[in-house]
């Protein structure tokens, strides 16, 4: 699906990754969520399937290579504070020969009184949370 008005920022929050270990078919990336705004921002995530969950990427050229094994998965909010970041890791596995991937993130903001308690977590709302007006584009650093 093409992505119409893509933006590098949501909000003045930027998604930027480096690919910090290059196996031979898989790729180990370090991405970062860059809050430049003066306050703290909060966005929604999942306590053990975590942020990679939502990491747009070409599902037809790498798959996520699953680190920890989980029974169940609830939501978490997690807060960036200001003119801070929020570092996850995820490894991908290639698909297709001399392929590198290009990354995006669904930014799920929430505000300050969002109660996780009434956030239902189906996959309703998972898929309910990968809207294109959430899409930041990903900046690879070097």
């Amino acid at each position: 699906q093409e992505i119409k008005n893509k933006r590098s920022t949501i909000d003045s929050i930027q998604f930027n990754y480096k690919i910090i270990d290059l196996k031979e078919n898989s790729f180990k990336i370090t991405a970062s969520l860059i809050n430049d705004r003066n306050d703290t921002v909060r966005f929604l995530s999942h306590s053990c399937s975590g942020d990679y969950i939502y990491l747009k990427y070409d599902t037809a050229s790498f798959l996520i290579s699953h680190e920890i094994s989980c029974n169940a998965s609830w939501p978490v909010i997690i807060k960036i504070a200001p003119k801070s970041k929020y570092v996850f890791s995820a490894e991908l596995v290639c698909l297709k020969i001399n392929k590198k991937p290009e990354l995006s993130f669904y930014f799920n903001q929430v505000s300050s009184t969002f109660n996780i308690a009434t956030y239902k977590n189906s996959n309703e709302d998972y898929i309910s949370n990968h809207k294109p007006e959430n899409l930041i584009i990903g900046k690879e650093i070097y």
